[in-house]
C-alpha cells in the first residue's frame, strides 16, 4: 500500500505499472479501487487513476486522518537566535530550521535546542524568510540593502529571483503550488513564479508598510496581515476581498498583526506584535488567542511550523519559543 501511495504522490506511471495488479484496498480512507489486468493499462488511463487517487490520498480529509486536535499549549523549548536583530525563521520539509536577523548578513541552521548546525553568509540583511518544497530558502532583503528577492539554493548558491522596484520587499511566503507571495513596502502583495516571472498583484494596501505578510490557505485564498487596518484580510486568487478579521470571537481587537503561517490542520496562525500573543484563525474564520504573555511571549514577529506539529515563534528580542499545541 505504501508503495502505491508513493507512486501516486510522485505521479510515477512506471511504478504504478509494476505494482498495480488486481484489487487495491485503501483501508485508511475506506475506499476500494478495481483495476483491470495490467495488459489493459494505457498511459492515459493510468494518468486518470493517478489524478483521482491523489484527490483522495492527498486531500484535506486524508491529511487530517491523524485526527489532531488543539490542546493546552505547552512551551517545549526556548532558544536564542545567535544573530543580531529581530529574528526571522523558516523550516524546511526535512525539518531544517533556518534563522536570520534583520541586522545580520548571515543565516544559521539550528536544532530544537538552538545548537548551530550550519552558517551561511548572505549578500543582504534579512527582512523575512520562506522555504520551497525543494529546500531552497527564499530571502527578502532588509531595508535599503536591495530590492531583489533572492533564493538560497539547497547547495549554497544565492540567486536573484525578483526585483520589487520601485519599492523594497518585506514579507515572503511560498504557496502549495510553489508560487512566491511577496509583500512590498509600498503596500502591494504580488504572486510570482519561483523563477520570478508572471508577477501578478493581488492586493494593494492603503499606505506604506500596510501589508506585512501573506500566506495561502488550503483553498487557495490568501491571508494578509494589514498593519494599517489592524486586520487580517482574506482575498481570492484573483484579488477579490472575501473577508476581513479585526477581532477575536470574544471581542479583543487585533493591534499589529505580522507573521502568518498555516498549520497541519489548515488553521492560520497570526503573530500580534503589540498584543504579545499569537492568535489562531480556524476554517470558520473565528480567531482566538493561542499563546501569550503567560507563556513568555514578547512581541512575536515571525512564525513557522515543523513536522512534529510544533509552532516556532521568533520574537523581537531574538528569543524563539517552540510550542506544542496539537495532539492526536
Amino acid at each position: 500500500m505504501s508503495e502505491y501511495k508513493d507512486a501516486v504522490a510522485k505521479n510515477s506511471l512506471p511504478a504504478l505499472r509494476n505494482i498495480s495488479k488486481g484489487k487495491l484496498s485503501l483501508p485508511e480512507i475506506g475506499s476500494k479501487l478495481e483495476l483491470p489486468d495490467p495488459p489493459k493499462f494505457v498511459d492515459g488511463y493510468l494518468q486518470s487513476i493517478v489524478e483521482n487517487l491523489r484527490k483522495l490520498i492527498i486531500s484535506p480529509s486524508s491529511l487530517m486522518s491523524k485526527q489532531l486536535k488543539i490542546t493546552t499549549p505547552t512551551v517545549v523549548s526556548k532558544l536564542k537566535c545567535p544573530l543580531d536583530g529581530y529574528s526571522r525563521i523558516c523550516i524546511t520539509k526535512e525539518g531544517d530550521v533556518w534563522l536570520g536577523g534583520h541586522k545580520s548578513r548571515k543565516l544559521v541552521m539550528v536544532d530544537i535546542k538552538g545548537q548551530v548546525i550550519r552558517r551561511m553568509k548572505m549578500k543582504n540583511r534579512t527582512a523575512a524568510l520562506a522555504v520551497m518544497d525543494s529546500g531552497d530558502v527564499i530571502l527578502s532583503p532588509h531595508g535599503d540593502d536591495s530590492k531583489s528577492v533572492s533564493k538560497l539554493m539547497k547547495y549554497g548558491r544565492e540567486q536573484r529571483v525578483f526585483d520589487s522596484s520601485p519599492s523594497a520587499s518585506f514579507g515572503v511566503s511560498v504557496t502549495s503550488d510553489q508560487k512566491i507571495l511577496i509583500c512590498t513596502v509600498d503596500g502591494r502583495v504580488v504572486r510570482i513564479n519561483d523563477n520570478g516571472t508572471n508577477a501578478k498583484e493581488i492586493y494593494k494596501g492603503s499606505r506604506n508598510y500596510s501589508t506585512i505578510h501573506a500566506v495561502e490557505n488550503a483553498n487557495g485564498n490568501t491571508y494578509i496581515s494589514n498593519r494599517t487596518n489592524h486586520a487580517v484580510v482574506i482575498v481570492s486568487r484573483d484579488g477579490l476581498v472575501l473577508s476581513t478579521i479585526t477581532q477575536t470571537r470574544d471581542g479583543r481587537k487585533l493591534q499589529k498583526p505580522k507573521g502568518l503561517v498555516m498549520d497541519k490542520m489548515h488553521n492560520i496562525l497570526c503573530a500580534d506584535t503589540d498584543a504579545d500573543c499569537v492568535y489562531i484563525i480556524d476554517q470558520n474564520q473565528e480567531m482566538r488567542e493561542l499563546v501569550g504573555p503567560s507563556h513568555g511571549i514578547e512581541s512575536p514577529q515571525w512564525l513557522a511550523v515543523d513536522n512534529n506539529e510544533n509552532l516556532w515563534i521568533a520574537q523581537e528580542n531574538g528569543n524563539v519559543h517552540v510550542v506544542k499545541y496539537l495532539s492526536a
